[in-house]
């Protein structure tokens, strides 16, 4: 939504969206504004910086990493005020996804060689108006989200049968593709694993 705008963006940032999802988005924003001014509802705006939880799926990155649950109890917050109004809901921190690499290795005890330069503007939110108003700040901090994150892929890479039963055993004799669920057992069981910058491979 808010694209190439001055650091840190807020409540009163101009947006700036510099794609046809982030367009959809701010369009979002001001049809619940225009709403709410013409009929007198009760909704409010999250502009919810990037947030990530154990659920996440295989295709992700991190940047601006918030943990999904406390952004969700913003949410619920800003329902609770007698007056509605929008919010950003941001960790005010940013972290690039070498330093989540370097995190998420290093808790398995792993080295890492590649990793995906960021591919957009570089972003912060100041959630001072959530902070101030609903009394919110994020609980669960950068690392134990990334601890997290790779305990959950752990644990569904132990579930995945499949990959005992299948992968491992060719996995010597071809190059092949996986998601990160994987990753961490594929590893830890002493294969070679790579990044294209997009997915991991053992070869």
């Amino acid at each position: 939504m808010f694209g190439s705008t001055p650091l840190p963006q807020s409540e009163m940032t101009p947006f700036h969206p510099r794609s046809p999802y982030a367009a959809s988005k701010c369009a979002a924003h001001w049809y619940t504004v225009n709403y709410c001014k013409a009929y007198g509802l009760f909704a409010c705006n999250g502009i919810l910086f990037n947030h990530e939880s154990p659920q996440r799926g295989e295709n992700w990155k991190i940047t601006r990493a918030g943990f999904a649950g406390d952004y969700v109890e913003a949410m619920w917050m800003m329902l609770q005020q007698e007056k509605r109004d929008d919010y950003v809901v941001a960790t005010e921190e940013s972290y690039t996804v070498e330093e989540f690499l370097e995190v998420a290795f290093g808790y398995v005890g792993l080295n890492w060689r590649y990793f995906r330069p960021a591919e957009v503007d570089y972003l912060k939110g100041d959630a001072s108006k959530a902070k101030n108003v609903l009394g919110w700040k994020p609980k669960l901090g950068f690392e134990k989200l990334v601890k997290m994150m790779v305990d959950e892929d752990i644990e569904l890479a132990k579930r995945e049968k499949v990959l005992v039963d299948a992968v491992y055993m060719d996995a010597q004799q071809q190059p092949r593709e996986f998601g990160t669920s994987y990753l961490w057992w594929l590893c830890l069981k002493g294969l070679r694993c790579s990044w294209d910058g997009y997915r991991f491979f053992t070869s």
